[in-house]
């Protein structure tokens, strides 16, 4: 997809967006009592406006030697370590599933009833800031089985003086999170998440895989796509490398290894 293609998408999406915002704050002007739950749902609007537009932004941005020079420098306070990239989106994408507004389609398939909703809500309102072990179990009790594997790559910090933690943090999210959403169709017996990370002295690899169901087709933008692409180019990588096998859906990216390899001359 190229970039006018892709920006005229984004356009699109967000005026939608910019909808679900303005509808029901033109209905509030005529409401003589505030309701919280309407206020709330323009702000989760709005971020996610911002968040589509910061990750469109970036994906356009840079090259890959923002990537090298950002894992040498890597001791300011904005750097993140590869299990912190890999734990935060995952949060991020499980938090997402509380969205109704936004994920409802999703939504309903982790929680198909009220009570079972508010249960696993009330208990992520806690365990989203606990230990990594403590979401492991809230997982497998209301989403799916968890496998991580780092293959040593657990403490690779990347810096950010040039922006390249953040958008590792956003090329996981997005490819994380599409894992996370389908992952949901499939009976929750049968559900499970394994994210695969192998480490070379050039190259690392990253692999997810997650169950899937062939005739599920839930309506997207499309965008998140475009961004993992755009990522994909920015680290001078293959496209990402979707594959299926049965009922089992991969999807595998790989990138320089700028911790161990030297930058090219």
């Amino acid at each position: 997809m190229n970039q006018d293609k892709a920006m005229a998408d984004m356009s699109h999406s967000i005026r939608n967006l910019l909808r679900t915002i303005i509808d029901p704050l033109e209905n509030l002007k005529q409401e003589t009592l505030v309701k919280p739950q309407v206020i709330e749902n323009a702000l989760k609007g709005a971020n996610l406006i911002r968040e589509i537009v910061n990750a469109m932004n970036l994906s356009f941005k840079g090259s890959i030697d923002d990537f090298y020079y950002d894992a040498v420098h890597n001791t300011g306070k904005d750097g993140i370590d590869f299990r912190t990239v890999i734990f935060q989106s995952l949060r991020y994408s499980v938090g997402n599933m509380f969205d109704g507004k936004y994920f409802g389609k999703f939504q309903k398939k982790y929680f198909p009833t009220k009570d079972v909703y508010l249960v696993a809500k009330s208990e992520w309102a806690n365990v989203s800031q606990a230990a990594d072990s403590e979401m492991f179990s809230f997982l497998k009790k209301h989403f799916f089985d968890i496998d991580i594997s780092f293959g040593g790559t657990e403490a690779y910090m990347m810096g950010n003086d040039k922006g390249s933690a953040v958008k590792f943090l956003i090329l996981f999210q997005e490819i994380i999170m599409n894992a996370v959403k389908y992952v949901g169709f499939v009976e929750k017996e049968e559900r499970f998440l394994h994210i695969r990370i192998v480490n070379h002295a050039d190259r690392i690899f990253v692999r997810t895989e997650n169950p899937f169901k062939s005739n599920v087709r839930a309506k997207t933008t499309g965008i998140g796509h475009v961004i993992i692409e755009n990522f994909a180019k920015l680290l001078n990588s293959e496209l990402p490398v979707a594959n299926k096998d049965g009922n089992i859906y991969s999807v595998e990216i790989s990138f320089p290894n700028f911790w161990e390899e030297r930058k090219p001359q």
